[in-house]
């Protein structure tokens, strides 16, 4: 599969195998299993799927070894702000039986729509991202779902930039 190069020069492949709705163990452990022989190398998951210890489980009895593994995992809506976004990737790495993830996400930023703060919220909490990466607990840190005026006021505060903006993207949903 082909790869792309982040800023960060992490070399990630282009294409991964999602896991959402994933969470039958028998189901994820076929899925795991058949995408790593089809020669899937990027394993996506988040703590709002719920799937992250069978996917674990499923790396392990197939036998694939960590390091030829990108694992790419997201924080949470719930977990929002500097400190919980750090309590969620440690909890996050416990479930997956790893030390560090190659790629942690921001699920969603605060929409201007729930929060009047929103500003401060997704600035907080990439705060948190920040303190990860040079932490060595992630490899490559960035947001998903973000648009635009996110990533513009996040750009005032941030030390990093994201390095990835993930978003759904499909036959059935091709944003512009």
């Amino acid at each position: 599969m082909t790869e792309t190069v982040l800023r960060n020069e992490i070399k990630i492949p282009k294409v991964g195998l999602g896991t959402w709705q994933l969470t039958d163990r028998e189901i994820v452990k076929s899925v795991i299993k058949q995408g790593y022989e089809l020669g899937y190398r990027l394993i996506d998951t988040a703590a709002a799927y719920s799937n992250e210890i069978s996917i674990a489980k499923a790396i392990d009895l197939a036998g694939i070894p960590r390091n030829d593994l990108i694992l790419s995992d997201k924080v949470w809506n719930t977990s929002r702000g500097y400190d919980e976004v750090q309590e969620a990737c440690k909890k996050s790495l416990k479930k997956m039986k790893t030390d560090y993830f190659d790629i942690y996400l921001l699920h969603w930023p605060a929409s201007m729509k729930l929060y009047s703060n929103w500003v401060e919220i997704n600035a907080e909490s990439w705060g948190g991202m920040e303190q990860l990466y040079k932490d060595g607990l992630v490899k490559s840190i960035g947001v998903c779902n973000f648009k635009k005026h996110h990533l513009e006021e996040l750009s005032k505060t941030a030390e990093i930039m994201p390095l990835i903006n993930q978003f759904e993207f499909h036959p059935g949903f091709s944003q512009t």
